[in-house]
């Protein structure tokens, strides 16, 4: 394959109903091999790969590629372009892709029964079958077990062309990556190295600015303390050159003035004075132009109701129908009225079904309960926004004191059309703790989630006071919060068992 190139120059974005850009000036160049895109959520980062793909048009400057451009997005609620091409081909490389990524003939039927992780694989087999020139990935390792994270990372090593990733998995982007693109204000900055690098560079940056802008603070409150030292001089030495006090027959002191003027001795103060306080204003100034230090103030406390009885759900031993003969087969279920569970197990083993299967019983027994699942449309999106934006003003403010807390910026949030996955499990997440229920159910609670959310999450729920039903392929952050584990074993071709 030939070097493939892509180039934003002097971009500008914005979306139609926003005062403010969300890009201004951009200039980036992205050639062959993996490029990370990292930054926090609403940051613009799907924006970007969309502007890189085609899908979205900048407002001010052009985007330039050499070749196809293929993007596979977050969500997986339809079927990826080209998926049926990809599965009626008879070519080796379709095949060795199915193998490779455990893709079967008869997904395409059932789509909408796949796991969202079986649909993530197909995304990525149907990209790497296209064979792009540019590929631009949102979110791979979103819905995906361990294990198939490590076949998806080495299926994407395949890929010969310009790769743009977005994850907020670090081994991922460290075994992939060669360039990090942060987005940060005022402007993207393009980093060589993997994502670690990145960190490690990121923090020598941060620190490096910290301690300029420390000595400026230093020089600027020396400057001060000289300025009003000055002033005062200067002010006596305009009195010394004034004669209006002077009585009109002193001609003695009037004579010394007129030698004091004349030599310019005390008019010195006043240009001295004058220098220090232009220097200072631009010192003052340059701080400025230096950036700011100032972080987001991050984590929440989640205060939960205490259930009544101290068992808030019991479900009898049952099977449930997965799809064609397939079934999950579980003993009897307890929730305890402080438990903390994971419920974990590879795509496909039917863990989302279990949890909707709880959801009558859970209503039957008048628990008070918050479910949010691991995928939201774009419609519920949007409503799920507008009813954030619609609640008393009270109510309002707390939501968004939270989503600040959980590392994303309200006020570009309330600008939005459209939240970014990431930024409506956050508004669903923030509501259901300002109805403090006793069970809050959470299908892949970091999906989405950029690493400073996550962290700021996992603090939260593991100091909360109620009942935590938590789906994960996260071990690091389940270990964190849960006590119990929910995991289910493949038992045969056809059925799974749960072990509690």
């Amino acid at each position: 394959m030939s070097k493939q190139l892509l180039q934003l120059n002097n971009v500008f974005f914005k979306y139609g109903n926003s005062a403010e850009n969300i890009f201004s000036s951009i200039n980036i160049r992205f050639s062959k091999g993996w490029t990370g895109i990292a930054g926090t959520n609403g940051s613009g980062k799907t924006t970007l790969l969309k502007l890189a793909s085609g899908i979205l048009q900048p407002t001010g400057g052009s985007v330039v590629s050499t070749g196809t451009v293929y993007y596979c997005e977050q969500r997986t609620d339809e079927k990826p372009s080209g998926y049926r091409d990809f599965l009626s081909s008879y070519e080796k490389r379709s095949y060795r892709i199915r193998n490779l990524l455990g893709i079967e003939d008869e997904w395409f039927d059932r789509w909408h029964t796949l796991s969202h992780g079986e649909r993530k694989r197909c995304q990525i087999a149907t990209a790497l079958f296209v064979n792009p020139g540019v590929l631009a990935i949102d979110e791979p390792t979103n819905h995906i077990d361990a294990e198939t994270k490590h076949v998806l990372t080495n299926a994407l090593r395949t890929f010969g062309g310009t790769g743009l990733i977005v994850s907020h998995d670090r081994q991922m982007l460290d075994e992939l990556c060669g360039h990090i693109l942060s987005i940060e204000q005022p402007a993207p900055k393009m980093r060589r190295g993997n994502y670690t690098s990145f960190e490690h560079e990121s923090q020598k940056e941060y620190e490096h600015l910290v301690s300029v802008k420390e000595n400026m603070n230093k020089e600027i409150k020396k400057l001060e303390q000289e300025v009003k030292r000055r002033k005062r001089k200067a002010s006596e030495a305009d009195k010394n050159r004034s004669k209006r006090n002077i009585a009109s027959k002193d001609h003695d002191a009037k004579s010394k003035v007129d030698v004091a003027r004349l030599m310019g001795k005390d008019a010195t103060e006043g240009k001295i004075y004058s220098r220090l306080k232009t220097r200072m204003e631009k010192m003052v100034s340059d701080k400025s132009a230096v950036g700011s230090t100032a972080k987001r103030e991050l984590g929440i406390k989640i205060e939960g109701s205490t259930f009544s009885k101290t068992v808030i759900l019991y479900q009898m031993e049952n099977k449930i129908t997965l799809g064609k003969n397939r079934k999950l087969r579980h003993p009897d279920l307890y929730i305890n009225r402080s438990a903390k569970i994971a419920l974990t197990g590879n795509n496909g083993y039917g863990k989302s079904t279990l949890i909707r299967s709880l959801i009558p019983t859970l209503k039957s027994a008048n628990v008070s309960f918050a479910y949010i699942p691991q995928e939201i449309t774009s419609e519920q999106s949007a409503l799920i926004l507008k009813d954030a934006i619609n609640l008393k003003h009270e109510d309002k403010g707390k939501i968004f004191t939270i989503i600040s807390r959980l590392n994303s910026d309200p006020k570009r949030l309330l600008d939005s059309v459209l939240p970014s996955p990431g930024e409506v499990r956050k508004l669903m997440l923030a509501k259901a703790l300002l109805d403090k229920h006793e069970l809050i159910i959470m299908d892949e609670p970091t999906n989405h989630m950029d690493l400073p959310s996550i962290k700021c999450v996992e603090e939260a729920l593991r100091e909360y006071n109620g009942a935590l039903l938590l789906v994960s392929h996260d071990k690091v952050f389940l270990d964190n919060v849960v006590d119990t584990y929910w995991k289910i074993k493949s038992n045969d071709v056809y059925e799974f068992l749960l072990n509690v």
